[in-house]
């Protein structure tokens, strides 16, 4: 993938940085008073010695001790990105720098415990590796996990201490880089990517005339899908309080950000964003309380498709209201290709940011080319549009607010199985009850981590 090193300059001659890589193509673009564009371009073999992804990790973490990441050039951020993917790729993929032979080896199914570098298991098509063995083949031992482990720390710190309001959506990017592959990640990189999203949000500028504001959030929600990923990669079905917690905050994170969005907007109805990452989709809009019945949200093909309806406490809602809308792609409680049905909605009144509550119902619609036949929550009514989409009708909307979601998603959950430890937690941290007539579960939410 092309990185860009400097912009047009008259400087005819310019210094960078290269990832570990045996080959390059530096293209050039040249301009005249007239500019008229000429574009030339040369091919660089590099003599590398074997690869190895801890070194370039250290390698990485020298480039930034020589280099200060507040005001660094396009080439530098780019360069550091690439290096790091290129570690991450020699780590999983045991120093083999062929992309299209790693990937299909990490897609790849077991099949036969041979395909876990004999340190595990094959169970239902995914190693269980051994003791001290990682990524999906087994293949990174514990030394070689832990060291990279501590350089990765190292890299999101010193990229941490130099994050300002300026440069945010490239430290996010390193992060980014540094979080994305979750077999290289642990609870530690987890809570130090929540905790750089949280430092990141605060340092926002939320000013009407900020250009970048759409760029920074869109960065920020990558990292915090990378903290999804990790959950649903690691821990599917839920097992370990961590998780949930992460899960929790990684909703708050979120709707901070849709806050930030609703603040630099003026409370101006009519302004919307969406926001695409790999693990979820997210739309952000402000809209008049008159708006508000029969209301049509719609990403995209790949996620469900909602319209209030039957609103009953018009009179009683703000003038402006914003509503956060937020879809998990990936079903956090099943280990499988499926695609999720749930999502959750929040309303806020766009003027001082207090949740509200409308009395309305809400149809669903999940289009048969990604959903197929699927059915709808118990509370609700199934049917079929005219095109065979699936539709569901639910007469209560409250279903879908993001306490009632977390609520669900723990108590369908491996967790609300009772252990000394799960008891324990609820005496330790915030909770709130969820459940009908008769029911007396209990689910965390808020930001549990420490």
């Amino acid at each position: 993938v092309p990185i860009q090193i400097s912009e047009l300059s008259s400087t005819t001659q310019i210094s960078f940085y290269l990832p570990y890589t045996n080959t390059a193509t530096i293209h050039a673009t040249i301009k005249d008073q007239s500019n008229c564009m000429t574009n030339d371009e040369v091919n660089v073999t590099l003599d590398l010695t074997q690869p190895n992804g801890t070194d370039l990790l250290q390698t990485a973490i020298n480039l930034l001790n020589m280099v200060s990441l507040s005001g660094a050039s396009t080439g530098v951020i780019n360069s550091l990105i690439d290096q790091i993917q290129i570690a991450n790729q020699l780590l999983l993929c045991g120093n083999d720098l062929d992309s299209s032979k790693c990937n299909e080896t990490q897609l790849m199914s077991c099949g036969t415990s041979s395909l876990c570098s004999n340190q595990g298991e094959c169970i239902d098509n995914t190693c269980n590796c051994n003791p001290g063995f990682y990524s999906k083949d087994c293949s990174i031992n514990q030394f070689v996990y832990d060291l990279q482990l501590q350089l990765r720390q190292n890299l999101m710190n010193s990229a941490l201490s130099s994050m300002t309001m300026e440069n945010i959506p490239e430290i996010m990017s390193i992060m980014d880089a540094l979080t994305q592959q979750s077999d290289l990640n642990a609870n530690t990189t987890l809570n130090m990517t929540l905790n750089a999203a949280t430092q990141a949000i605060q340092l926002l500028d939320t000013s009407s005339d900020n250009p970048n504001l759409a760029t920074d959030i869109q960065a920020l929600s990558n990292l915090i899908s990378d903290g999804f990923d990790q959950v649903i990669q690691l821990d599917c079905g839920l097992f370990h309080h961590f998780s949930l917690q992460a899960l929790n905050q990684s909703y708050e994170l979120l709707q901070e950000l849709s806050d930030k969005f609703i603040i630099a907007s003026n409370n101006t109805p009519g302004a919307q964003l969406n926001i695409s990452t790999n693990a979820f989709l997210m739309h952000m809009g402000i809209y008049n309380s008159s708006q508000l019945n029969n209301l049509q949200i719609n990403i995209s093909d790949d996620s469900p498709q909602i319209q209030l309806s039957s609103l009953q406490n018009e009179q009683s809602l703000p003038s402006s209201i914003a509503l956060t809308y937020i879809y998990s792609k990936e079903n956090l409680l099943k280990c499988d290709s499926a695609p999720a049905t749930n999502f959750t909605l929040e309303f806020k009144n766009a003027q001082n940011l207090e949740v509200i509550k409308p009395n309305a119902s809400i149809l669903i619609t999940y289009p048969q080319s990604t959903f197929g036949l699927i059915p709808c929550p118990n509370e609700c009514a199934r049917s079929n549009d005219p095109k065979g989409n699936t539709t569901c009708f639910c007469k209560d909307i409250s279903i879908f607010y993001v306490k009632s979601q977390l609520g669900r998603i723990y108590n369908e959950s491996n967790l609300r199985f009772l252990t000394l430890s799960n008891i324990s937690k609820i005496f330790s941290v915030a909770i709130f009850l969820h459940g009908r007539s008769g029911c007396c579960s209990l689910a965390y939410y808020g930001s549990l981590l420490p």
